[in-house]
């Protein structure tokens, strides 16, 4: 299934392709079928893209579905931790690169606990 989200990132970062080249190529990619075999034998259906195009419709839904997924798992940790409020979630599903989104998360990281950790909390310190 594909998000309408998505789709919009995939528009916004390709230019001269249409919203109906975009989502009939998706469509085909998500049924199976192969760059070369969609350049090929599809380009009644998706206006005679070539296979260049057709990656990088490709490489861009990867891209966006990856920051999708990302959000998806920020807001998810913030809202564990109880630090999440309205505005920091807007500012995190506004975010159109992943960088931003890792810059957002930051603070509310959580560091990993080493065995030194573990033991200077449970009092065993030199």
């Amino acid at each position: 299934m594909i998000e309408e989200q998505t789709v919009q990132l995939v528009q916004q970062s390709l230019t001269g392709i249409t919203d109906r080249q975009i989502n009939t190529v998706l469509h085909l990619m998500q049924e199976g079928n192969t760059v070369p075999f969609i350049a090929r034998y599809r380009k009644e259906m998706t206006g005679s893209l070539d296979e260049v195009q057709i990656q990088a419709i490709e490489e861009a839904y990867k891209r966006a579905t990856a920051l999708q997924d990302r959000k998806a798992a920020v807001i998810k940790s913030i809202a564990e931790q109880g630090a999440l409020t309205a505005k920091l979630e807007q500012q995190i599903q506004a975010s159109t690169k992943l960088q931003d989104v890792e810059d957002i998360y930051l603070p509310y990281k959580q560091k990993r606990q080493t065995k030194a950790m573990v033991a200077k909390s449970r009092g065993l310190e030199p």
